[in-house]
């Protein structure tokens, strides 16, 4: 959504303008000398407002469906990237939100920084802090901050988060750039960044629901609906939360937000202008393998170091099976049958996934 700083006009893009006749899908630019008589929709006063803040019951049940999501991942990839450091690592984590993920890291000895722009989600996180980290609630600063405004006195970070498509939240190139080169400034040398991207299902509409069981029959529905724009690069997410307590209904909570759809490849070359050198990615926070196609150069070389005229007989007789290339299993694989199951194949990647590339400052 835009807001027009002289005539306070507010268009959406997706939704269009039906008083005047303006159908959904069409840019701001293209109503320039038209709509308001006093602007004509002209000139660089057209401000684009920032996402919705977290509030309200979206943060009073962010844990309940957030779960434990990233948060081992986050934990071992700082843990198996820290031998080499002198001291214990140093943490920057953008879009703490509730504190789910620097919480944890700092119970394992790191010094973290949780940057968040949403005071009520840092206000449970301030809560956890105490009650969980007791005697060592110094080991986690909680800052209250945008992402493209990113501030802090500590600069030698060894490593930045930014998951859970916290990066996607800021749609302009122009932005992603600002916040690659903001990390960039609070890293230590050869500082280690990971950013995880949401891809939405491949349909131009999507819908999920999850439901949640809470203590005194209180039941919470979580819709969740999606549209996608690849002319735009971005989609929309619109969430609604429907409570139930003895069965009655309660005041529903709507939110939508718009969040830049972004590929790992497009992802790569961002970090690589920006001053970064990509040294891994997984998918799904490694529960399942990127497809070859999808690997940055250096990471998509073979896994085994078997070589074209080699056999499986010749490295067991050097001795060198179990190092790089792995040993025959003949029945690793057993799909068939009547249910293959519909997230097997193809089909499986039409599904929503996550990407995490994680670069080295240059």
């Amino acid at each position: 959504m835009t807001d027009c700083s002289f005539c306070h006009y507010k268009y959406d893009e997706w939704f269009g303008d039906s008083r005047n006749g303006v159908p959904a899908g069409v840019p701001i630019g293209a109503l320039a000398g038209t709509v308001c008589s006093r602007c004509g929709l002209q000139g660089v006063r057209h401000e684009p407002q920032a996402n919705a803040l977290y509030a309200g019951i979206e943060v009073e049940l962010y844990d309940q469906f957030a779960g434990k999501a990233g948060i081992a991942f986050a934990r071992d990839w700082v843990l198996a990237t820290s031998g080499g450091l002198a001291e214990p690592p140093r943490v920057l984590e953008l879009g703490t939100g509730t504190g789910r993920i620097a919480v944890e890291l700092a119970q394992h000895g790191m010094r973290v920084c949780g940057v968040d722009r949403s005071r009520e989600m840092l206000k449970l996180a301030e809560a956890k802090r105490q009650r969980v980290l007791k005697g060592r609630a110094d080991s986690l600063e909680l800052a209250e901050q945008p992402m493209l405004e990113l501030e802090l006195a500590e600069r030698a970070f060894t490593h930045a988060l930014c998951l859970q498509g916290v990066f996607q939240h800021i749609t302009r190139m122009s932005e992603h750039r600002t916040v690659l080169r903001r990390i960039r400034e609070h890293l230590a040398p050869d500082g280690l960044l990971a950013v995880e991207l949401l891809l939405p299902p491949a349909e131009a509409s999507w819908k999920t629901v999850q439901r949640k069981l809470l203590p005194k029959d209180k039941i919470v529905y979580r819709h969740v609906e999606g549209e996608t724009s690849w002319r735009r690069q971005t989609f929309r997410v619109t969430t609604t939360f429907e409570t139930f307590v003895d069965g009655l209904e309660q005041p529903r909570y709507r939110v939508e937000r718009e969040l830049a759809l972004m590929t790992p490849k497009e992802l790569v070359l961002l970090l690589e202008s920006e001053g970064f050198d990509v040294v891994g990615l997984v998918e799904n926070e490694g529960a399942s393998q990127p497809w070859g196609t999808v690997l940055p150069t250096g990471l998509d070389h073979p896994v085994s170091d078997m070589q074209r005229d080699e056999s499986l007989e010749t490295l067991e007789a050097e001795g060198r099976l179990g190092t790089s290339t792995k040993l025959y299993k003949p029945d690793a694989w057993r799909a068939g049958g009547l249910h293959a199951g519909a997230e097997s194949g193809m089909h499986g990647h039409a599904a929503a996934v996550s990407f995490t590339v994680m670069a080295r400052k240059r």
